[in-house]
């Protein structure tokens, strides 16, 4: 079976046999692809993408430090330990407590206060 050099916008995202109709055969060689290094870079860029994207939906929530979720909430570290030592949810690796974002934003929705205590 002979095979020719394809352009890159007939191969739409794969190899495909030189021949139409022959469908791919198993110990076959794929068409040689010829494109361009924009084409090439775009393509890596694509597949790329897809599969950080497919890796994000499939892991679990991220787990941040102290420092990590004091930055992400915006207060301090000892303000985290205070936070902790009330209720709020961490998850223990170890030894060391591990902060979920989403589920600290919202114990401290139902904690808030209206507005700061007296000072004595």
């Amino acid at each position: 079976m002979s095979r020719r050099a394809m352009p890159a916008d007939s191969v739409a995202g794969g190899y495909r046999d030189a021949e139409p109709g022959q469908g791919s055969r198993a110990g076959t060689a794929p068409a040689v692809i010829v494109t361009t290094p924009q084409a090439l870079a775009a393509l890596v860029r694509d597949a790329v993408s897809e599969a950080l994207n497919d890796a994000r939906q499939n892991a679990g929530p991220l787990l941040l430090d102290r420092t990590s979720a004091a930055r992400a909430l915006g207060v301090g570290t000892s303000s985290i330990d205070r936070f902790r030592k009330a209720g709020l949810p961490c998850v223990w690796v170890g030894d060391t407590p591990r902060f979920i974002v989403d589920e600290c934003v919202a114990w401290l929705r139902e904690h808030r206060r209206e507005q700061p205590p007296e000072p004595e």
